[in-house]
């Protein structure tokens, strides 16, 4: 789905302003423009060539699941195995990509920005992973309009790829 694969991009150029603004009243004074072009950095370059927080925050959030995609996750367990690969494999790269590197860019966003505000250490990688899961979707069960589930299956299905709109326009 190549709108919901938009839509994730999306979010981070919709959120990322509002909690940073969030955070700025909150004392926060990071520079958004200094730390975004950090963070954009640390995005496209090669590991290797990472500023040293970029890296550390980088290896930190992969060992504790942050760009995790969970879009398909709970119909893992309302659906049988071989059909969960098959839509993976047809339907869940693109949405599951999407997702990874929109949570990676809204991420490195919020670590330069905390950092630059003087949180250091792991509360700074715990904070900015927690700033990522408040400022995009989560696309668990729970979080999913109810009113899909119940046309079953296809309800489950479809529910995936409308959370965003419902959650933040509804």
């Amino acid at each position: 789905n190549v709108m919901f694969a938009g839509s994730q991009y999306y979010q981070v150029i919709q959120m990322l302003p509002q909690w940073i603004g969030y955070f700025a009243q909150q004392g926060a004074k990071g520079n958004f423009i200094k730390t975004g072009i950090m963070a954009a950095y640390d995005m496209v370059t090669p590991k290797d060539n990472m500023t040293k927080l970029g890296a550390e925050a980088h290896k930190w959030a992969v060992e504790n699941h942050v760009f995790d995609s969970h879009i398909l996750d709970d119909l893992r367990t309302i659906t049988s195995k071989q059909y969960t690969q098959a839509g993976e494999a047809l339907l869940g790269w693109l949405p599951a990509k999407a997702e990874q590197v929109s949570r990676l860019a809204y991420y490195m966003n919020m670590v330069h920005y905390l950092a630059d505000s003087g949180v250091k250490g792991k509360t700074l990688f715990e904070s900015a992973a927690k700033a990522t899961d408040m400022g995009m979707t989560n696309y668990r069960i729970p979080e999913r309009p109810l009113g899909y589930q119940q046309f079953g299956l296809p309800g489950e299905l479809m529910s995936t790829f409308t959370t965003y709109k419902h959650n933040q326009y509804t």
